[in-house]
């Protein structure tokens, strides 16, 4: 079982984000002008405030904020008058909603002659095809095209060493840049080990699957060390950092490339 992690002190609540707020106040015009000019008044843009519900004379709005001052726009708002402030939370978590990835099929199942080749009895043709050559495996699997993000949280960008769960969305939005800039499906794998030793092995372990190792959200001394052991056990590429860059993506599309035309097979 996973020991629980000490709680990460927060003195505010956002700083140069969009803030949502969540307000009962009354249903007019006038007080939908004054809430505007609180908020502009505070130091923050609104973006958009949507009618969530009606009641009695009064609405539920959700309103975006862009700040860099969460913390005195929230005040501000929550000192108006006839203003109740239900909740808030960063606008970043709306987007979040379900992760970022998602799975996606590329053989059709569209009638049961799909299913006996997708499945059984088709699918062990496949499986004894790669049994018998596991280069095989870059042709007739999802290995040719897929990288493992790998991080230990112990260096989140703008978050720092929150260990490795929180480290997830972090690995999700490395796996996206590489979808969307170079087409590359990426798997997030965040890993809960204080030993380097450990995770090692826990991605070479399940290093079949893929292409490459993308580290991610290291710090740099760890990062240094699982990177060096990594490229020592493993023949496929080991990439770190980078993430910010575009042509990173680019940089593992020619990787996987070259690891993929290095392993197959002559036909």
């Amino acid at each position: 079982m996973t020991a629980p992690r000490a709680p990460i002190e927060r003195t505010h609540v956002s700083d140069s984000t969009t803030l949502t707020i969540r307000t009962t106040m009354p249903a007019s015009s006038e007080a939908l002008g004054a809430l505007t000019t609180t908020i502009a008044d505070a130091g923050g843009t609104l973006v958009s405030s949507t009618v969530v519900a009606q009641r009695r004379g009064q609405e539920i709005r959700d309103t975006r904020v862009l700040t860099d001052s969460g913390d005195a726009v929230l005040a501000a708002v929550a000192a108006a008058d006839g203003v109740t402030v239900d909740r808030h939370w960063p606008s970043v978590l709306e987007g979040r909603a379900g992760g970022a990835l998602g799975m996606r099929t590329s053989v059709p199942l569209t009638q049961r002659e799909d299913l006996s080749m997708a499945y059984t009895p088709g699918v062990a043709r496949v499986c004894m095809a790669i049994h018998d050559d596991f280069d095989q495996a870059w042709t007739y699997t999802i290995k040719a095209n897929s990288i493992m993000v790998v991080s230990d949280g112990s260096d989140v960008p703008g978050a720092g060493a929150v260990g490795a769960e929180p480290s997830l969305p972090l690995c999700e939005s490395v796996a996206l840049l590489l979808r969307e800039q170079a087409g590359i499906d990426a798997f997030p794998l965040p890993i809960d080990s204080e030993s380097t030793d450990d995770l090692v092995n826990a991605v070479v372990k399940c290093s079949s699957v893929f292409a490459g190792i993308h580290l991610t959200g290291m710090s740099a001394e760890r990062g240094d060390a699982v990177e060096a052991a990594l490229k020592e056990h493993l023949d496929i590429p080991v990439k770190r950092g980078g993430e910010a860059d575009p042509a990173f993506a680019g940089l593992w599309r020619a990787s996987i490339q070259t690891a993929r035309t290095t392993a197959e097979p002559d036909r």
